[in-house]
């Protein structure tokens, strides 16, 4: 069993070592910083680091075995771990940076700007989407895990980059400093992957669905369904029939996984898995900050045609928080018109939602930088935000004054007459189809369906 643990002497020691250029600075492979630290964490000395083991460079050697650290990709690594196993217990250590402040770096002086907090972080749970394309290879008995939870610098372009194609523009990462060591999870066997997760797994029903169990770990059902997947592979859970369409899952309880310590209780002071609010709570907070009803029926328009859309495009179990995210894409814009989507980062951060859910509403403007849509779920937020506006004020010149008569034909008709809605941006729509690789027309006729099928309640606004 791996019980060494990472002082906080040795993590300034080796922060030293590598931004002083000391002791091989970052080493002959030309890792990043946060690599370079932990490997010297891992093994101060430079003759047991970058050792060559069956084929294959190992980040260091030591007397618990093989020592790689991995940022992500762990699917790169399944070649390697095969044969590193083989031979000796490996260790694969996982850099959580759970803080991130972000700087720009000036092209012309060389010298970092003021820094910001950065809304994304990560948690150990997120581990498991690097563990879900590790295959079979979760459930090696001599595999373990150690994740260093970490407060860290990252320093950016200070002019955005254009990508690979068909990715948007976006300030180009140089690099990040770790500055502070939070603390460390082991994982020590396929049994203790419960330390990963906030809950005992004797708080969970028997039987869960993705769905559910990314609900009461707070990790959402994409990241549940990999979970569960590589408890499966653990031999921790096992699929047990369907309930509805969904799968459904029987968790294993022994004596291993009942006595690991959950996420925040024992773990060296570690954090707790970020919040996800209810639909209550997202309204009080909108109208906590919202309160011109125009506003408040948008939100709302918003949050049915993104349930309406999760349905469709078979993110039925996330439909929840796809409506969550149209319900709060404005919160700030009322008192903060200026600062849309910039202010919403910190009403949102001090809270300690989710990031997953910061950055979906975040993006939804495109215009932020490091936030362009990415998921399914931002494109189509993009692509419908004004376009709701546009197919509402249509309505409001039909008799009915309702969205269940109107036609693709007519929106496409106002759509050609930049005067009528004005302020519902032709660009950003005709940009939102092209982003999700649909016509125009589709886009129309899907989001009229999407506005019926929610106008009764819009309609209380």
């Amino acid at each position: 069993m791996a019980h060494w643990e990472i002082s906080e002497t040795d993590f300034l020691s080796a922060c030293a070592s590598v931004h002083g250029g000391a002791d091989g600075g970052v080493g002959t492979l030309s890792e990043k910083t946060v690599h370079a630290v932990l490997k010297h964490c891992c093994a101060p000395f430079s003759d047991s680091r970058e050792v060559q083991i069956g084929g294959f460079i190992a980040d260091a050697v030591g007397e618990e075995g093989i020592i790689e650290i991995q940022t992500t990709g762990f699917y790169r690594m399944r070649k390697k771990l095969a044969v590193f196993l083989s031979a000796c217990p490996v260790t694969v250590v996982w850099p959580c940076v759970e803080t991130l402040w972000l700087r720009k770096l000036d092209p012309l002086t060389g010298e970092a700007g003021a820094r910001r907090k950065s809304p994304r972080r990560q948690c150990p749970p997120m581990l498991f989407r690097e563990l879900y394309s590790l295959g079979e290879l979760v459930a090696e008995p001599g595999l373990r895990f150690k994740v260093v939870r970490l407060e860290a610098e990252e320093l950016r372009s200070a002019e955005k980059v254009r990508g690979r194609k068909g990715h948007w523009p976006t300030y180009q990462k140089i690099d990040r400093y770790p500055i502070r060591l939070l603390g460390e999870v082991d994982v020590d066997c396929k049994e203790e992957l419960w330390k990963l997760l906030p809950v005992r797994p004797e708080e969970l029903p028997e039987t869960v669905t993705a769905a559910e169990f990314g609900s009461l770990c707070g990790t959402g059902a994409d990241l549940g369904r990999m979970t569960l997947k590589v408890l499966c592979r653990a031999g921790l859970a096992q699929e047990a029939g369907k309930k509805g369409r969904a799968v459904l899952y029987r968790l294993e309880r022994n004596e291993s996984s009942i006595k690991s310590p959950p996420l925040g209780e024992n773990q060296k002071g570690m954090s707790i898995m970020p919040v996800m609010p209810s639909r209550e709570e997202a309204w009080a907070l909108l109208c906590q900050y919202n309160e011109e009803p125009f506003h408040r029926r948008h939100a709302v328009t918003v949050e049915g045609v993104m349930r309406w859309f999760a349905d469709q495009l078979g993110y039925g179990d996330e439909k929840d928080f796809w409506g969550l995210v149209g319900l709060l894409h404005d919160l700030d814009f009322e008192r903060w018109p200026e600062e849309h989507c910039i202010k919403v980062q910190e009403l949102l951060t001090e809270r300690d939602y989710d990031p997953k859910l910061i950055h979906g509403i975040v993006s939804h403007t495109g215009r932020i930088p490091g936030f362009a849509p990415e998921h399914q779920m931002e494109k189509v937020l993009f692509a419908t935000d004004e376009l709701t506006g546009l197919i509402g004020a249509v309505a409001l010149m039909r008799p009915s004054k309702s969205v269940q008569d109107l036609e693709v034909k007519s929106v496409m008709k106002k759509f050609k007459t930049p005067k009528f809605a004005a302020g519902c941006s032709r660009e950003v729509i005709s940009e939102g189809a092209e982003m999700l690789g649909w016509e125009l027309s589709d886009l129309i006729e899907k989001t009229i369906l999407a506005m019926r099928s929610c106008e009764a309640e819009y309609e209380k606004y």
